[in-house]
């Protein structure tokens, strides 16, 4: 993985007081009148913004790989490269020693590995291409993708054992997440009361962390950062967090919208209140 150092060029104007919270950024509109800034498509100036605020917690210098980066923001790394390098007048790229890093040079199977992660994550290589059978389901043509490249049986079930406590974990969550906003599931599963669980919610959740242990062994998710965007999904009270609580009711939607998740829990700058406190 390309790990860079990302400035802001004259970060000053977006954080004007040496005392300001390093929680959000100041744009002015004067941004309209800016030919480098307007001269973005608009999903460029988007990712612009992003690492806007993405450099407010870090003074204006986002030191990162280029994968970290994408997957923060929500974009594919070979998208953010492009338009870094339409954007050499607003921000500035090296290396950790300082050095300019010269974007054309980055090899394409180092951006391209995550072809088919829909979260930018790096950490796993695009395996070879197989011939998938159309009957078999989305969980099964995962797994055959997952685990194309030739592994020790003892090493691929390792693999899994790795995950499956903090998914099962991070399902219990997301259970007592939903039943803290939704009477309906709380009523009928008496979720509150079951230390530990058992019946058929215990199965339910057993079920929804076969999906989060893909989330976390498969599409390479952060366990740490997935609990953080279940605690903001259940208690944030933000447009965007009361928006997505409502369609995430399962582990199965929780994977599949965890990359627009992320996004919308970027987008809120603002510390988020609480409705109540959630327990695990």
């Amino acid at each position: 993985m390309i790990e860079v150092n990302i400035k802001i060029e004259n970060w000053e104007n977006y954080q004007t007081k040496s005392d300001r919270s390093k929680r959000w950024v100041k744009i002015y509109n004067s941004i309209f009148d800016s030919a480098n800034v307007m001269g973005l498509k608009s999903a460029e100036r988007w990712i612009y913004v992003a690492l806007l605020v993405l450099a407010a917690k870090r003074e204006g210098d986002i030191k990162m790989t280029i994968d970290m980066i994408a997957k923060r923001i929500g974009v594919r790394p070979s998208k953010l490269v492009k338009s870094l390098q339409k954007m050499n007048r607003l921000v500035q790229v090296t290396n950790e020693n300082g050095t300019k890093v010269e974007l054309n040079s980055i090899k394409n199977e180092q951006i391209l590995r995550v072809k088919n992660d829909p979260i930018g994550n790096t950490s796993q290589e695009v395996p070879p291409k197989t011939p998938l059978d159309k009957n078999k389901n989305r969980e099964e043509i995962e797994e055959s993708v997952a685990n194309a490249t030739p592994a020790a049986p003892e090493e691929s079930q390792k693999e899994k054992n790795k995950f499956l406590k903090p998914a099962l974990e991070l399902a219990e969550f997301l259970a007592r997440g939903i039943a803290h906003t939704n009477p309906a599931f709380q009523k009928k599963f008496n979720v509150e009361k079951q230390r530990p669980l058992c019946g058929e919610l215990l199965k339910k959740v057993e079920k929804w962390a076969t999906h989060i242990e893909r989330l976390l062994r498969i599409d390479k998710a952060d366990e740490v950062e997935a609990r953080m965007i279940i605690r903001w999904l259940y208690l944030g009270t933000t447009s965007d967090s009361l928006f997505w609580r409502k369609n995430i009711l399962s582990g199965e939607t929780f994977r599949d919208k965890y990359q627009r998740l992320i996004v919308a829990a970027i987008k809120d700058s603002k510390p988020e209140k609480t409705t109540g406190g959630l327990v695990i």
